[in-house]
C-alpha cells in the first residue's frame, strides 16, 4: 500500500475554542436571526435553535445548511420565502467569524509537510455554516492554501460519521481508499466514520483538554491502536502505514 492522501478533521484537530468564544458564536448566530425577524425575541429564536439538532454536540441532521436554518424558523412557526432562507443562512453564516478560533500551534508545520512530501490534503468537516464562510476562516488563519479539497457537511447533506462523506473526498481528490489517511480528534465522527468507510484513521487527542472546557462533555480515552498526543506525531505514524 502506497498513501497518496491525508485528510484532517477541522474542530479541535486543526482549530479550537474556548468556551467563551463558543458562547460568542452562539449568541452571533441568534443575534443574525434576530437581526432581519425582529418581531421574534431573542429568547424565542434562543428556543427554536435548541429545538434543533447540531446544536449541542450531537451528530448533524442528514441536510443542507438551507434546511438547518429552515428547521429553526419551522420551530419559530414562521414560512419563509426561499430567498429569506438563503438570505439568513448567509448572515448566519458569517456570524461571529470577527473572532477567529484559535489555530493548533503544530498545524501549518504538519500541513507543510504533508504538502512539500506531495501528499494530496483534503479537509472533512462537520459544520452548521456555508462552506463559504469557513473557506474565509481558513484564509485569515493562514491555511487554506494547503488543501486540495475542502469537504463540509453543510454542502452535502451528510455528516461525519456518514461513509458518503469520506468517498466525497476520495472522489475529489481521485485516490482509492488504501491510499488516504484520516486524522480527527472524535472516535465516533472520524474514526469509526473512516474505518467504516475502509480507510485508515488517526485519532488525535492533543485538543481533548480544549474540548471538554469548550463543550462541557467528559471524553474516554477508547481501546484504540493509533492514537496522536501530539499532531506532529501524525507524521511518524503515517510513515508507518506506509
Amino acid at each position: 500500500m502506497s498513501l497518496k492522501a491525508v485528510s484532517f478533521d477541522l474542530w479541535f484537530t486543526l482549530i479550537w475554542d474556548d468556551s467563551s468564544l463558543e458562547e460568542y458564536y452562539r449568541v452571533s448566530k441568534i443575534k443574525a436571526i434576530k437581526d432581519t425577524l425582529k418581531e421574534f425575541s431573542f429568547e424565542d429564536i434562543e428556543k427554536a435553535f435548541k429545538g434543533v439538532r447540531g446544536n449541542k454536540g450531537e451528530d448533524l441532521p442528514p441536510t443542507n445548511f438551507e434546511d438547518w436554518i429552515k428547521s429553526i424558523l419551522d420551530n419559530l412557526g414562521y414560512k419563509a420565502e426561499e430567498n429569506l432562507i438563503k438570505d439568513l443562512a448567509l448572515k448566519v453564516s458569517f456570524s461571529g467569524f470577527d473572532k477567529l478560533p484559535y489555530l493548533n500551534p503544530e498545524a501549518k508545520e504538519v500541513l507543510n509537510y504533508f504538502k512539500s512530501e506531495g501528499y494530496k490534503i483534503a479537509l472533512i468537516s462537520n459544520v452548521n455554516r456555508y462552506s463559504i464562510a469557513y473557506k474565509e476562516l481558513l484564509r485569515k488563519l493562514g491555511i487554506l492554501d494547503y488543501f486540495d479539497s475542502l469537504i463540509f457537511s453543510s454542502d452535502l447533506g451528510f455528516a461525519k460519521p456518514d461513509k458518503e462523506i469520506f468517498y466525497e473526498a476520495l472522489k475529489e481528490l481521485k485516490v482509492r481508499k488504501d491510499e488516504m489517511v484520516h486524522i480527527g480528534d472524535s472516535y465516533h465522527h472520524d474514526i469509526l466514520g473512516a474505518t467504516n468507510a475502509g480507510i485508515k484513521a488517526i485519532l488525535y487527542i492533543g485538543l481533548w483538554d480544549k474540548f471538554e472546557e469548550a463543550r462541557k462533555v467528559k471524553r474516554e480515552k477508547p481501546n484504540y491502536p493509533l492514537i496522536a498526543k501530539n499532531l506532529k506525531d501524525c507524521i511518524e505514524m503515517v510513515k508507518r502505514i506506509i
